[in-house]
């Protein structure tokens, strides 16, 4: 399980602050918005799920010998031993680099064990190998985001989006990365196009209020902040009289 940040909102100063609570998700992140930004979010489903061993394998090396590799593989990350994964993807790939799906898995290990760099060229190699999946695209921008390098994790983002990725988390944490980067115009388009594609997408909600209100536009605020109270979120008590204040004298 990786590590999902959630927006919290409280009022300091008289400027709306976004706090942080530490929720579990499977794999891929989520960013925060607003005048503190977060981290980035996670798609609907992880993308490499779990992989079942090939009923047959390319006769670049023994069969039962590449198929003894993943097996000892699949049964270490099911006891969550990373690095003994790893070791038996690689002795796997040494035999047959053509097992694309081995990158991926070596890239979801390898984020997970703190190693991003090599989590990146493990997806990169995913591709090289035949993986079309634009979901692996979404991956690399928040490996990319997760470093702060925003630039470089828009690009990925722009790829995910060009080969054909509607997934609503891609223009969740494309929006969130243009918050960081205090684009709040292109922040706000994105979180509305990633509430249409999924109608009660409260962290997109939640974002969409903290951005308007950051930027004065606290009537827009408010509908988002109560839309995402219709979708669960339990805003607090203060912040919300708050934004009703502005908006009236708005």
């Amino acid at each position: 399980m990786q590590f999902l940040h959630a927006a919290r909102f409280f009022i300091a100063g008289g400027v709306i602050l976004v706090a942080a609570r530490v929720i579990l998700f499977p794999l891929v992140p989520r960013a925060q918005a607003g005048q503190v930004p977060a981290r980035a979010a996670v798609p609907a489903a992880a993308l490499p799920g779990p992989v079942a061993t090939p009923v047959s394998v390319a006769p670049v090396a023994s069969a039962s010998t590449v198929a003894a590799y993943l097996a000892d593989a699949v049964e270490a990350e099911r006891k969550e031993r990373g690095s003994e994964a790893v070791s038996a993807y690689e002795h796997a790939l040494a035999l047959d680099p053509s097992l694309s799906f081995a990158y991926l898995k070596l890239g979801v290990i390898y984020f997970r064990m703190g190693l991003p760099t090599k989590a990146e060229e493990a997806y990169l190699n995913a591709i090289e190998h035949g993986v079309s999946d634009p979901e692996v695209y979404l991956y690399l921008g928040y490996i990319k985001e997760s470093q702060d390098k925003l630039d470089a994790a828009l690009e990925y983002y722009a790829k995910a989006e060009l080969a054909g990725s509607g997934n609503p988390v891609l223009y969740f944490n494309m929006g969130n990365v243009q918050a960081r980067l205090a684009h709040n115009d292109k922040a706000v388009a994105y979180f509305k196009r990633a509430v249409t594609l999924k109608e009660d997408y409260t962290d997109a909600f939640v974002n969409l209020s903290i951005i308007l209100a950051n930027t004065g536009e606290f009537s827009d605020a408010l509908y988002y902040l109560n839309k995402a109270e219709k979708s669960g979120y339990q805003a607090p008590e203060r912040f919300k009289k708050d934004l009703e204040e502005k908006a009236k004298q708005k």
